[in-house]
């Protein structure tokens, strides 16, 4: 797969530890904790629909299932915020158990000091390593499905602005080389639509990076929460393109998201 995002409207040197990144206000108490954003992602034409579900478990913390179908493997996939900067210092990968706990086989890790993205992946028998150098910030990780990104775009000081961010991705078709930096991505506001019945603002995604590949982000025009995102670039290898859409919003909280989880194997053959 080749590198995905570079270029932007906004240029975001990177930042000390305890300074807030400009143009967006600090997480809060006010955040809507326990939130649960349920997508589904697939090609731009539907194709290859999986179900990914995203899960504010406090002010700092995400968490995300990803799952194509019951009783196969899902992944669970948990991320600790940086209240100030708005980025991920650590993210976890894992698998969801049985018994709806995560198996985790793999941690990122960045240094506020030197933006170095800090990749380890656990495999029977060894370990993979790799680095990557995030200058721009605030970062996020694609394959996580943006769910960084939609917890963080409410905290927008100016939603009719532009805006950047960085962008790292994991390429699972070298393993010695797996983690990349793909630069940053600018953001352009395009108005206010009416799309998939919401009230959303519309945002066009771009860049030297994107080249003809860019595309349409619908956030919520109340929220800022991601409505839907078109682009023509995969985040996972098996994909031609991506396009991630939201079915529903719930502030059920932690007993919903328990229940998520254990369904997802309930009642399939040991």
């Amino acid at each position: 797969m080749k590198s995905l995002f570079a270029a932007a409207c906004l240029t975001v040197a990177a930042l000390p530890a305890a300074a807030v990144t400009p143009g967006y206000t600090p997480l809060g108490a006010g955040d809507p904790i326990g939130r649960i954003y349920d997508y589904t992602r697939s090609n731009r034409d539907g194709s290859l629909p999986e179900h990914i579900v995203v899960f504010r478990r406090s002010m700092t913390e995400v968490a995300v299932f990803k799952a194509i179908e019951a009783c196969t493997t899902a992944a669970y996939v948990t991320s600790e915020l940086n209240p100030q900067t708005l980025e991920a210092t650590t993210l976890y990968a894992g698998k969801l158990n049985r018994d709806g706990t995560q198996r985790v086989f793999g941690r990122m890790d960045i240094d506020p000091a030197t933006r170095i993205i800090s990749a380890k992946i656990d495999l029977p028998g060894h370990q993979l390593s790799d680095t990557a150098t995030a200058p721009n910030a605030p970062w996020h990780l694609f394959d996580y499905d943006l769910a960084t990104l939609t917890v963080t775009l409410p905290h927008l000081t100016d939603p009719k602005a532009g805006f950047s961010f960085g962008m790292a991705l994991v390429k699972t078709d070298d393993m010695s080389d797996f983690l990349t930096y793909m630069g940053r991505t600018d953001v352009r506001y395009a108005g206010e639509e009416t799309h998939n019945g919401q009230a959303t603002r519309r945002y066009e995604v771009g860049g030297p990076a994107f080249g003809d590949k860019g595309g349409p982000l619908w956030l919520d025009a109340k929220d800022g929460h991601i409505v839907d995102a078109e682009f023509g670039i995969p985040n996972h290898a098996e994909y031609s393109d991506f396009k991630l859409k939201l079915n529903r919003v719930s502030d059920g909280g932690e007993a919903e998201w328990n229940s998520l989880l254990r369904a997802h194997y309930t009642g399939c053959p040991k």
